[in-house]
């Protein structure tokens, strides 16, 4: 039986490098976000709740609440493309910046977690995402989902306007 364990050992550590050694999201592998909805008729309270799902470990973790701001006229927001980075020990994303958008004379205060999701006017958001076919994805436009999220909690007070706004923003910038 000693004579065994270390090969077995030896075994075992080779398959965990081996899986460490795999590429973290292979190109044929979907990448997938739900939504969990909630209306008031489904709830025993009578609330609405929203969540959703991040299924990616790149995505930072933290939760922080970015506050309102008033912006001198003529400020732009920047738009980023969010690229892989294995630079560091964990994989995360870099923000590479791509253009910009005009911004608006005041943006709300929002709870800013992987993806933003409730502003103070209790505006909420949950997306949901998909992979797709690589033959539908574009770097043409300047917005992604994640900061689609983020200009419509900044610059919107009901879901309505946050449709309207974010057609609109996509319609210009892409």
């Amino acid at each position: 039986m000693t004579k065994k364990m270390p090969v077995f050992c030896v075994a075992i550590m080779l398959s965990i490098s081996y899986l460490y050694a795999q590429e973290d999201y292979p190109t044929d592998v979907p990448n997938e976000c739900t939504s969990i909805t909630m209306g008031k008729k489904a709830t025993d309270d009578g609330s609405v709740r929203t969540s959703h799902t991040d299924d990616s470990h790149r995505t930072r973790s933290n939760i922080f609440v970015t506050p309102a701001k008033n912006h001198p006229a003529g400020a732009t927001v920047t738009m980023y493309k969010r690229l892989w980075d294995n630079s560091g020990p964990m994989p995360s994303y870099r923000n590479d910046s791509i253009g910009f958008i005009p911004q608006i004379p005041h943006t709300y205060a929002y709870l800013n977690t992987a993806y933003p999701c409730l502003n103070e006017k209790q505006l909420a958001i949950g997306e949901s995402t998909f992979g797709g076919r690589s033959s539908l994805q574009s770097d043409l436009g300047l917005i992604d989902c994640q900061r689609l999220c983020t200009l419509m909690l900044e610059r919107c007070s009901t879901a309505r306007q946050a449709i309207h706004v974010a057609g609109e923003l996509l319609k210009t910038y892409g």
